[in-house]
């Protein structure tokens, strides 16, 4: 993402793409499946890319915290 604006219905598009890879994704992101670094990173993107989509959706609800601790 290069912080160019999203269009609703393209973003809603993108979403019900990697909808249906989520799973496998978060369990390589969580170690659960063994992969290598290069994926490991593809996956934590597409976890990222996932949340970004879905707060333009409205279909995630709630804030990114900027400053955890």
């Amino acid at each position: 993402m290069d912080g160019t604006p999203i269009d609703e219905a393209l973003a809603f598009d993108e979403v019900q793409k990697l909808f249906f890879q989520i799973p496998d994704t978060m369990l390589k992101c969580a170690g659960l499946i063994e992969t290598n670094e290069e994926e490991y990173n593809a996956c934590v993107d597409m976890l990222f890319k996932f949340m970004i989509l879905g707060r333009v959706t409205k279909s995630i609800d709630g804030q990114f915290l900027m400053d955890w601790k």
